[in-house]
């Protein structure tokens, strides 16, 4: 008489129990299953037979949880993995304004024109590393460019500014003191809110104060939408003024263009504590084991640069007081170099100088000069002396040695005293990079 798979499996049970009794192996069961697998069957057919008794009202409510669940983990995952942060408007802090850089560019966020590419594109990527607030490696695309979208500041910087405008606005003592509430008591309520006074020292951008700086950027502000009226709006002016506290990268490229000819990233847009800038291809520390012709031809562009940033007919100098090779990219087809970190860039109006001012600055303390000097002077030889103590640490490092015309320049452009004007240096510097090697 044939038995039931489940008799079978519980007499092989206890022939298992016997033989480890006795010792004596017994011979397997007539339905050749694994005993695995037999266990498997037989959680299976338990949980079938308990799901039959909980009767029609027990499996609605199994059913409904079962559902429930695999919603919720399914909402995880698509956050996770799935959902594009430049669609989310509390990951842009979109709620933060107008205590944030704009929103002039939220519209190409929120409809998927710009997106992280690469593993940043998975919003898990962003909460594993948090404290990553620059994303020079993270290129969307916009409109089929590449560019770079950047947050400009980490969290605790963002804390510092706030208990800075709460202390100056004497709303530190208040627990609901907030960056919004803080920049609104801070601006007058005079028919120019923004004045000097606001941005004044607070970092190297506004280091020099000049009131035809502060028009400038005011208006190109304002230019970021035509039809906004002659003068900013109260809400304006506090993103201005949040910005020029926090990072005032946005307002040096809004304000010195790339299509005035200015070495710097085209400016797109913000949007919430995000902006976009043009991607302009690899950074310069990736060509410092580059062939000799093109570190020669870096080095080139590099103190072209630094006269640019100094000289221009623009009537304002500017001052990089951050010389790194990490601060600039290079555009791989025609190797233009770009500065690229615009964080700690010093801005001097020429043209607000009192005559009787001295034309030219000479630097000559070396790396340890006073930056605030190049404020008092309408022509200052500060970057390239940086220029030159960077290039001979980096791209021309080798040159030094195998080139003594070269090497005698470089060394004496970043030396403390100079014998010859380093504007003097640095041209026989380039005239000497640019023969053929």
């Amino acid at each position: 008489m044939n038995v039931t798979r489940r008799q079978a499996a519980q007499r092989t049970d206890s022939d298992t129990i016997d033989e480890a009794a006795d010792g004596n192996p017994k011979p397997q069961d007539l339905t050749g299953t694994p005993a695995s697998l037999r266990h498997f069957e037989d959680a299976m057919l338990d949980a079938g037979t308990r799901i039959r008794r909980l009767g029609f009202k027990g499996g609605c409510v199994l059913l409904l949880s079962v559902m429930l669940s695999f919603a919720f983990y399914w909402h995880l995952i698509r956050y996770a993995l799935v959902t594009p942060h430049t669609e989310d408007v509390y990951f842009l802090r979109m709620e933060t304004c107008p205590a944030c850089y704009g929103n002039d560019f939220c519209y190409h966020f929120t409809n998927s024109e710009v997106t992280f590419t690469g593993a940043y594109q998975y919003p898990i990527a962003h909460q594993l590393n948090p404290s990553k607030h620059v994303f020079e490696g993270r290129q969307g695309r916009y409109k089929g460019a590449p560019v770079v979208i950047k947050s400009l500041a980490t969290p605790e910087q963002l804390e510092r500014v706030q208990r800075g405008l709460c202390k100056s606005t004497d709303l530190q003592e208040s627990h609901r003191c907030n960056m919004r509430d803080a920049l609104w008591k801070r601006l007058s309520l005079g028919e120019d809110t923004l004045t000097l006074y606001d941005v004044r020292g607070e970092n190297d951008f506004f280091r020099c104060p000049s009131q035809r700086l502060l028009d400038a950027v005011k208006e190109a502000f304002r230019l970021r939408d035509p039809e906004k009226p002659k003068r900013l709006l109260r809400n304006e002016e506090m993103s201005l003024l949040f910005t020029a506290l926090v990072n005032p990268e946005p307002l040096l490229l809004m304000t010195f263009t790339s299509e005035k000819g200015w070495p710097f990233p085209r400016y797109y847009g913000a949007c919430g504590r995000f902006i976009v800038v043009e991607h302009r291809g690899r950074s310069a520390t990736d060509y410092l084991t580059a062939p000799l012709s093109e570190r020669l031809l870096l080095s080139m562009r590099i103190l072209q640069l630094a006269i640019k940033l100094t000289a221009s007919d623009t009537g304002f100098s500017l001052y990089l007081n951050d010389w790194d090779l990490a601060n600039f990219a290079v555009y791989p087809d025609t190797r233009t170099v770009t500065l690229v970190d615009l964080s700690n860039v010093i801005v001097v109006d020429t043209l607000q100088l009192n005559s009787y001012v001295s034309r030219q600055h000479h630097t000559t303390n070396g790396s340890k000069a006073k930056v605030d000097e190049v404020c008092d002077h309408r022509l200052s030889d500060w970057n390239l002396l940086h220029a030159c103590s960077m290039l001979r640490l980096s791209l021309l490092n080798d040159q030094i040695a195998d080139s003594q015309q070269v090497g005698d320049y470089l060394n004496e452009c970043a030396s403390a005293q100079p014998k010859r004007s380093r504007f003097q240096l640095a041209k026989l510097i380039i005239d000497a990079l640019d023969k053929p090697i």
